[in-house]
């Protein structure tokens, strides 16, 4: 029996892409439609199982994923910007090179996730997300060094000092205290 599924834009609900096949699922359409060059962002992707999915360099902007399933998938160099990840399943996941800058990672399982060289800026939010002691290290010493080569507005330094204190408390780490 042939199955239909349809990828929707999250905003207009409209359809994105669609596919019919047999003992079709949503990894198959969507490593589909990133294949014909499709037009995912604001993809509305709730709860998708896209374990250890091959999504390297998808744009994947301002989609909605969250609570999705991509333990162990390929997420390198992948745009993610402003996508909502809150409290997906990121274990295990390659993050590197990805654009995670305006994120909201906030509940996400990172545990082993490999997060070198991705890309956030001040709004990325990884609010109780799940992470190893090396990888909050990462994240502190990511998010400092974009600070130490960005020429900051009065709002922004106020921001980062805030940041500082509260990076500082929440990881009981002293990395930002010599910035």
């Amino acid at each position: 029996m042939k199955l239909k599924i349809e990828i929707k834009n999250k905003i207009t609900g409209k359809v994105i892409f669609e596919l019919e096949k047999e003992k079709n699922n949503v990894l198959e359409t969507l490593l589909e439609a990133i294949k014909s060059n499709a037009y995912l962002s604001n993809a509305y992707l709730r709860g998708a199982d896209l374990s250890g999915a091959d999504l390297r360099g998808a744009d994947l902007s301002d989609a909605y994923l969250r609570g999705a399933y991509l333990r162990g998938a390929d997420l390198s160099d992948a745009y993610l910007r402003g996508a909502d990840l809150s409290n997906a399943y990121l274990s295990n996941a390659d993050l590197r090179g990805a654009d995670l800058s305006d994120a909201y990672l906030r509940g996400a399982d990172l545990r082993d996730a490999d997060l070198d060289f991705m890309i956030i800026k001040l709004r990325c939010d990884f609010g109780f997300a799940i992470t190893s002691e090396k990888q909050r290290k990462q994240l502190i010493a990511h998010v400092a060094s974009f600070f130490k080569k960005s020429k900051l507005n009065k709002q922004e330094e106020k921001l980062f000092d805030a940041m500082k204190k509260y990076c500082a408390y929440w990881h009981r780490e002293k990395e930002f205290g010599s910035l």
